[in-house]
């Protein structure tokens, strides 16, 4: 599949809506940026339901319950494409120093 402009605009406000669902640990806000068969890997962790994904969140601490995360914001700065995915790059002013 040719990611044409449009494409790279829908992925975009997407990967923006999640990010921004993060920073604000709105854990509804970033369940809805999901496409239902999502997987999410952790490190060795992966989750495949939304239940799941929704649990591995909350552990993390990017909801509204605390978590290994929860001081976790992150500032945007690029992304790229490829057929099938975006990477997007930012920095976190929190642990910029660790």
């Amino acid at each position: 599949m040719i990611i044409d402009e449009r494409e790279r605009d829908r992925r975009r406000r997407l990967a923006t809506a999640h990010v921004a669902a993060e920073n604000t640990h709105d854990l509804d806000a970033i369940m809805a940026t999901f496409s239902p068969h999502a997987i999410v890997q952790v490190n060795d962790r992966v989750a495949t339901t939304p239940e799941a994904i929704a649990a591995e969140y909350e552990r993390l601490g990017l909801s509204a319950q605390p978590g290994w995360l929860s001081e976790l914001t992150v500032v945007h700065e690029h992304e790229h494409f490829t057929d099938q995915d975006i990477a997007y790059e930012g920095w976190t002013p929190t642990y910029a120093g660790l």
